[in-house]
C-alpha cells in the first residue's frame, strides 16, 4: 500500500502503471483458508479504484462513470 501512495499522484496514473508492470502478491494461508486482498485508492479528483488479487494477480475495478 506505501509503495502505491509514494509512486503516484492520481488513481489514473496507479492504474496505468499497474496494468504495465503487475505486481504479484503471494496469497497467504490461515487454517485452511487462502486470504484475499483488496485495496482501496481515492485521489483528490474523486477518482477512485480497487485492486483485489486473485492468484496472486492484481484485478483491477476503475470506472470514473458516476452514480
Amino acid at each position: 500500500m506505501q509503495y502505491f501512495l509514494d509512486q503516484f499522484t492520481s488513481v489514473d496514473e496507479l492504474v496505468r502503471d499497474l496494468a504495465a508492470n503487475p505486481v504479484h502478491v503471494r496469497p497467504v494461508s490461515a487454517q485452511g483458508e487462502v486470504s484475499t486482498i483488496h485495496l482501496a485508492f481515492e485521489d483528490t479528483s474523486g477518482d477512485s479504484a480497487i485492486i483485489e488479487h486473485v492468484n496472486g494477480k492484481p484485478r483491477v475495478h476503475h470506472d470514473r462513470r458516476s452514480g
